[in-house]
């Protein structure tokens, strides 16, 4: 049970580098130049959350309730205007202490593959008829000039 739980902090890991922080693509083209992107992306998510987990230590926050999309945000917030105080606006410490993963109890997913849920069968390619003379009289009437 251990190993399997040290294993699935691993995986959190990488779900959060490929996922909440975009890098299931990586910008680079040379294989020199992917290494080096990945090696700091993963330092960059690595350090936010050191820094936002010692924020929380310090004030009695617990880690495993951490939002790595909510850190991100504020650190996304403080790059984007690092000078700006703006009274309206929380700081860059009070988003860390609001980067918290939501109470909500997930509920069972097991009915969302319920059978007897409608899956309509896609349409198909439309059957072309030939009109009928009187859909061709109508059709001259609405366009001018218009011949079958």
């Amino acid at each position: 049970m251990e190993i399997y739980r040290r294993r699935w902090g691993i995986e959190l890991y990488y779900r959060h580098f490929k996922q909440t922080f975009a890098r299931r693509k990586l910008r680079s083209h040379a294989a020199e130049s992917v290494l080096c992107e990945t090696h700091w992306s993963l330092i960059g998510l690595w350090a936010m959350r050191l820094y936002a987990e010692q924020h929380r230590h310090r004030r009695h926050i617990s880690p495993r309730r951490m939002s790595v999309a909510g850190v991100l945000r504020a650190f996304r917030g403080l790059l984007k205007q690092p000078c700006v105080m703006n009274p309206d606006q929380p700081s860059f410490h009070q988003r860390l202490d609001h980067a918290v993963i939501d109470g909500y109890t997930r509920k069972n997913k097991r009915s969302r593959d319920d059978p007897r849920k409608k899956n309509d069968p896609p349409c198909g390619p439309p059957t072309i008829q030939k009109a009928t003379r009187q859909q061709q009289q109508l059709a001259k009437q609405l366009k001018p000039g218009l011949t079958a």
